[in-house]
């Protein structure tokens, strides 16, 4: 049975310039990350879920990604996340846009077909609702959802109070409407949470960046090591697993 692994990065915060954004090392925090993800897991696809830059879209930064990237012997899929601007983004890393300017995809895996969409105006939008229905439907493999936001609140006090996705709601109550849909990939949150919800496994993805406290009305770093996830497709079989940044030193 044919086993294949899957790097997903999110939320790395790439600043314009220089190495720093609030004081972590996020150029260093996401290029040893990379490193010790392609050594270890040896994915057959990597991914990188949104907020890839500082904050508003630098253009620095998705430069500097690029660079990064140019060097993998494996496929990369880029998603736009809120401190993105997906247009400036998908013309520093030759990405193709459509449906309005948006970043959205198809990759097929194993026996999954990979769906990703665009939250980066803190929602998603009708059109893009419309067509991952149209892409569930027409595929024969299982669907896998990727999207920045989380699609559901996630019990996270401070991110669901403050930012979630506006319209998760009509987002949620779409993806059931599928009966097909059985596991969605997050980020957004800066934290580590796999939970289930109306049969739906919601897997959220931690930052290179830190990792925020879901326990508090206000915002509180818990964890200040960088960390990402190894997802394992073995036939119809989805396991993930945490990594945490290992000390250089």
């Amino acid at each position: 049975m044919a086993i294949h692994r899957i790097l997903q990065f999110s939320d790395i915060h790439i600043c314009d310039e220089g190495d720093g954004h609030q004081g972590f090392p996020v150029r260093e925090n996401f290029k040893n990350s990379l490193k010790q993800g392609l050594k270890e897991v040896q994915p057959d696809l990597v991914i990188i879920s949104g907020d890839l830059a500082e904050d508003e879209g630098e253009i620095g930064a998705y430069r500097w990604i690029k660079k990064e990237l140019e060097t993998l012997e494996v496929p990369c899929l880029l998603m736009s996340g809120n401190h993105d601007i997906t247009t400036i983004m998908a013309k520093e890393m030759d990405l193709e846009l459509s449906l309005s300017n948006k970043l959205v995809g198809t990759y097929e895996i194993g026996n999954f077909n990979i769906i990703y969409l665009d939250s980066s105006e803190d929602f998603v939008s009708k059109d893009q609702l419309e067509w991952m229905k149209n892409q569930v439907k027409h595929s024969s493999k299982e669907p896998l959802i990727f999207v920045h936001h989380p699609p559901t609140l996630a019990d996270c006090r401070f991110m669901d109070t403050l930012y979630p996705m506006k319209n998760h709601e009509e987002f949620w109550e779409c993806v059931k409407s599928t009966k097909k849909v059985k596991h969605i990939f997050c980020g957004h949150y800066h934290t580590d949470k796999t939970f289930e919800k109306d049969g739906i496994m919601v897997y959220i993805c931690p930052s290179t960046l830190f990792q925020i406290a879901t326990n508090t009305k206000g915002f509180r770093i818990a964890d200040k090591q960088p960390a990402y996830f190894e997802i394992t497709l073995e036939g119809s079989q989805i396991s993930t697993k945490t990594h945490y940044l290992k000390d250089q030193t």
